[in-house]
């Protein structure tokens, strides 16, 4: 990996724990620096690595850092304004000059405008974000976070503050939604999918695009999908990349005939919350819209593979199509990489030789 990337050498430091905890000493206590586990990984070919890194304090919380690692060619510009934001924001910084390596605490994320002010993790009362109901000052709670891309958090009132916990979605270029909590636990296994799948089909069935042109730029939308899948993988291996373009001859041209429907699109078991009365919730409908018949089905089963590389999916039910499983495994075949699964390699494998057999099958 690192040999692919020369113009990244900040990459052996985010791909290595050893190093990469060495690093953020400089940033953070060496014992908080020693719990440091990668949570998301974004690489952008010739031009950049982000992490974010999740670091375990001593009272339990779980601050997280930012790692960018920059191709040569932009890095002083790009590694100036990232510490001057970091600065405006009041949140240290440290610079690796010989790795072209920037350290900052999450919030100092400069695509998602407006996170500093939230102070996540820090435990520090803030204001209430632009759209949420009125009420007293918040303290915010990492849930997710995705380089440059989307950060999602839990809002709860500050101390003597009143109202309700809220879930909140930054976007990249400071678009926010803020949403109610949904109260409950996560889906397990033991609660079978019979619920969520009736739950999936009422919710979706409230969906329709039937705006002209809708359909036309729903594909064209799936088209680039599993093209940018493709070239992801490309990234990584040049084997992989060479499998995964073999297969998008035959996958534009079986996509383009499947009948589409409106779906939550990225449907995974850890989108799915059971309240504490035992009825069953579908979140995160940000990606719905018109794709093809059975595309949560499958997404269901790639969600599975992607998080447990080996393990068996629980299968929603409903059978997709050879061209959707193929799809749907094909868009998800990074996942384990970019979740930093410690045997990212054999997940992606799985999710590539998924949706290889799938299409083999269809012909």
């Amino acid at each position: 990996m690192v040999a692919r990337h020369p113009d990244l050498p900040g990459l052996a430091v985010v791909l290595d724990d050893a190093r990469l905890r060495a690093a953020l000493a400089d940033l953070v206590a060496p014992d908080l620096a020693a719990t440091a586990v990668v949570e998301r990984l974004r690489l952008k070919p010739g031009a950049s690595v982000r992490a974010v890194v999740r670091l375990v304090d001593t009272d339990g919380s779980r601050p997280r850092v930012l790692v960018t690692a920059r191709a040569g060619r932009d890095w002083d510009v790009k590694a100036r304004k990232e510490v001057e934001a970091a600065r405006r924001a009041g949140l240290p910084s440290h610079v690796v000059t010989e790795t072209r390596l920037l350290l900052a605490p999450a919030a100092s994320d400069r695509a998602l405008r407006g996170l500093a002010r939230l102070r996540p993790e820090s435990g520090a009362p803030v204001r209430r974000p632009r759209g949420a109901p009125r009420g007293g000052a918040v303290v915010a709670t990492t849930l997710s976070h995705n380089p440059a891309r989307r950060w999602v958090g839990r809002l709860d009132p500050a101390p003597g503050a009143g109202g309700e916990p809220l879930l909140v979605r930054h976007h990249a270029g400071g678009h926010v939604e803020v949403l109610a909590w949904v109260p409950g636990r996560p889906w397990t296994p033991a609660d079978g999918t019979d619920a969520v799948r009736a739950r999936l089909a009422e919710e979706a069935a409230g969906r329709h695009d039937g705006a002209r042109g809708a359909a036309g730029e729903a594909r064209r939308r799936l088209e680039r999908g599993v093209t940018a899948a493709a070239g992801g993988l490309g990234s990584l291996d040049d084997d992989w990349g060479a499998r995964a373009a073999r297969l998008l001859p035959e996958l534009r041209r079986l996509l383009a005939r499947e009948p589409l429907v409106p779906a939550h699109g990225d449907l995974s078991p850890d989108q799915v919350v059971v309240g504490p009365d035992g009825g069953v919730h579908v979140l995160d409908w940000d990606r719905a819209g018109l794709l093809p018949r059975s595309w949560d089905v499958a997404s269901w089963d790639a969600a599975q593979r992607a998080a447990a590389p080996g393990a068996a999916p629980l299968p929603l039910g409903g059978g997709a199509s050879a061209a959707v499983v193929a799809a749907t495994h094909l868009v998800r075949a990074v996942e384990p990489f970019r979740r930093r699964h410690p045997a990212w390699p054999d997940g992606v494998e799985v999710l590539l030789g998924v949706a290889e057999d799938a299409l083999r099958g269809a012909r």
